[in-house]
């Protein structure tokens, strides 16, 4: 089997190096080779003559690959048969927060790189890393997939920015209903849990017709291959009626959900533009607001409010 190009980040390698070893001493586990790692790292100390700055990456690197840690990739990365055959490159790299984790795929030309970014603790949870990266992935390996179809410029089929905000809410579910359900059909797990999953889609598809809804569940869910173009085709009403009247929008001026927008503005509830122009100046009436909102303008109007 070709293995994929795998590069690992030398802080990276040297953080998760470091954790384990201390976590082997923690547990009293190796404890031979955790005085050996101690030794080999003094005495790199004591070689002035090695650039500071490749003193130490022989030793964690040799350390990395002896723990394991480097095959415990390679190992996974073997269920993701698409990076091999796209040629693509991984990089491994440190995050350093949960925000800035996750993988993503870069495209130059025909050069396809997926850089992964981990917080160096995950190595201390070998079963939570591997569910984490059975997933994102899985994401990665869709993207790469001639049969999903992936476009980076793909339309969400919407009217204006709220709808598109909705059917990317939509869209996103349903593409991690498709992911963890594949992956639990081929025996392996995902951290993203099926049953939370679930409860999302009902949010998000609330106030469709059950019928509707009851299909694209199971479209998602046990249709594969399944393309890009139908999970957002299975997100956004278009054609067809698949929601109730009530579909549930967002509010541009708070951004929050609300099931009926205030867009009349006859009388005196025109006077009530003026007084949301000072705070929003790219507002237009046409866009209405919410009720919370209404409510709001029109008490500030009532006791000339002024900013």
């Amino acid at each position: 089997m070709v293995q994929p190009q795998v590069e690992f980040g030398t802080d990276f390698i040297e953080e998760t190096v470091f954790l384990t070893v201390h976590e082997l001493e923690r547990q009293g586990q190796q404890m031979d080779l955790a005085m050996r790692f101690h030794e080999e790292r003094s005495r790199r100390y004591e070689a002035p003559d090695e650039i500071e700055s490749t003193r130490f990456e022989t030793l964690y690197l040799n350390f990395f690959n002896e723990l394991g840690l480097k095959q415990f990739f390679y190992r996974l990365l073997a269920d993701f048969p698409q990076f091999a055959e796209k040629n693509a490159r991984i990089l491994i790299r440190r995050a350093f927060g949960r925000k800035s984790e996750g993988a993503e795929l870069f495209v130059r030309g025909s050069e396809r790189t997926v850089v992964t970014g981990l917080q160096t603790t995950r190595i201390l949870d070998l079963g939570f890393l591997k569910s984490y990266l059975n997933h994102e992935w899985m994401r990665i390996s869709d993207m790469l997939d001639p049969d999903f179809k992936y476009d980076v410029h793909a339309s969400l089929n919407a009217d204006n920015e709220i709808e598109e905000n909705l059917n990317r809410d939509r869209f996103r579910v349903l593409w991690d209903l498709s992911i963890v359900s594949r992956l639990l059909n081929r025996g392996g797990f995902s951290y993203r849990d099926m049953g939370n999953l679930k409860r999302q889609f009902e949010r998000v598809f609330s106030t469709w017709l059950p019928e509707d809804r009851d299909s694209i569940y199971d479209a998602a869910t046990k249709r594969w291959p399944i393309s890009q173009k139908s999970l957002i085709d299975f997100s956004a009403v278009v054609g067809r009626k698949r929601c109730s009247e009530t579909a549930p929008v967002r509010c541009p001026l708070c951004h929050f959900t609300t099931y009926q927008l205030v867009n009349n503005w006859e009388d005196d509830r025109a006077r009530i533009c003026s007084v949301v122009a000072e705070d929003y100046p790219q507002w237009i009436p046409e866009e209405g607001m919410c009720a919370q909102c209404f409510e709001l303008f029109r008490s500030r109007k009532k006791v000339g409010y002024s900013s």
